[in-house]
């Protein structure tokens, strides 16, 4: 759903959009922009509407956070309201760092 340049949003349009939508709306219009296929007048009016854009990106998250967290469990089987947490990955990158310093 690739926008013209001159066409705007409108709010009930958002509202429909999905969030990998959303996303490749967004996408689009940084393209436009550093492409230089608008004009300064026509910038400012892509960068409104990519701050609704992502406004509505936010909401869909926190409704998904919300559902996780409305989806956890604890030990006896019973819903609880919990963040969900992601395991933290170790840092490879700074691994090797550490392994060449010793070397």
């Amino acid at each position: 759903m690739a926008r013209k340049p001159g066409k705007r949003y409108t709010d009930d349009q958002i509202a429909r959009l999905s969030y990998e939508q959303t996303y490749d709306q967004l996408q689009e219009i940084v393209r436009q922009i550093e492409q230089g296929q608008v004009g300064l007048e026509q910038s400012v009016a892509r960068y409104e509407d990519a701050m609704k854009l992502i406004a509505h990106c936010r909401r869909i998250l926190k409704q998904a956070e919300q559902k996780v967290l409305q989806l956890q469990q604890n030990s006896h089987g019973h819903a609880t309201l919990e963040p969900f947490q992601v395991a933290e990955q170790p840092d490879k990158q700074g691994e090797n760092s550490t392994t060449r310093e010793n070397a």
